[in-house]
């Protein structure tokens, strides 16, 4: 996989922008014609209006390549992101569900992962979050089948106090996602986004990693500072990201 060619943004990074049609025009100002769709930009409970959204990035030359949703105690609605990551024409689902009842919904998402030919990628979100460490998504892994991997947020994994890169030797064959984002921390470990790669996150050595570990994506850029204004530093970090990818691809093997 081209890891610096093959990369996607995050659709909630341009969460103040509802029009779909904008979202296209600033993707191609970063520079990239790929996007993980999030519930910002379409309606899960209007099946009616979701070929509108598929035809809108489709004229534009925007492949959708994922989504982002939350899975709920509702079964209706667990089967609609399911539909609609089967229209839209991709086999990955990030999301995450709730420690309660974590048995039944990995029994019922397995089987909609079956009946849908698709993937469910937990995403970790930080050291609050209950599929937040590695140990809890170990756990998962060993009770879940294949159905059931990981989405790792770089960033997430950081906030944890743990190593995105020892992730990827941890987890390379539950590894169906990945979103590059990245923080710096105030004393009081206060999260703040910052261009991917110039924060606390080794990307040179993070792509080895990938490149290493014959990781096949999604691969998503996410920055969520600037809402109003996401375009510069997104673009920044897709410069970043081929950037350090070309450097590597042209070091001598060693």
């Amino acid at each position: 996989m081209d890891l610096g060619k093959e990369l996607g943004i995050k659709s909630y990074c341009f969460r103040d922008f509802k029009d779909n049609r904008t979202v296209v025009k600033m993707l191609k100002e970063c520079g990239v014609d790929r996007l993980d769709i999030s519930g910002t930009h379409f309606n899960i409970h209007q099946p009616e209006t979701w070929d509108e959204v598929f035809q809108t990035y489709s004229d534009g030359g925007i492949a959708l390549i994922g989504m982002t949703a939350g899975l709920t105690d509702d079964p209706a609605h667990n089967r609609r992101v399911f539909q609609f990551a089967q229209r839209a024409g991709f086999a990955t689902i990030s999301s995450t569900f709730a420690p309660k009842g974590h048995l039944e919904r990995i029994r019922q998402i397995t089987a909609l992962c079956d009946e849908f030919a698709c993937r469910l990628a937990i995403h970790n979100h930080g050291g609050h979050d209950w599929l937040g460490c590695a140990q809890a998504l170990e756990y998962i892994f060993d009770i879940a089948g294949p159905q059931i991997g990981l989405c790792m947020d770089t960033a997430w994994t950081l906030d944890a106090g743990e190593d995105p890169c020892n992730w990827i030797d941890r987890f390379a064959n539950r590894l169906y996602a990945i979103h590059y984002k990245d923080f710096v921390f105030d004393r009081r470990g206060k999260e703040q986004d910052v261009v991917v790669g110039t924060g606390c996150l080794d990307l040179p050595k993070l792509l080895k990693k990938l490149h290493a570990a014959n990781f096949t994506g999604p691969a998503v850029i996410e920055y969520e500072g600037d809402p109003d204004n996401p375009v510069p530093a997104l673009t920044q970090c897709v410069k970043q990201v081929r950037q350090v990818w070309r450097d590597l691809a042209l070091a001598p093997t060693k």
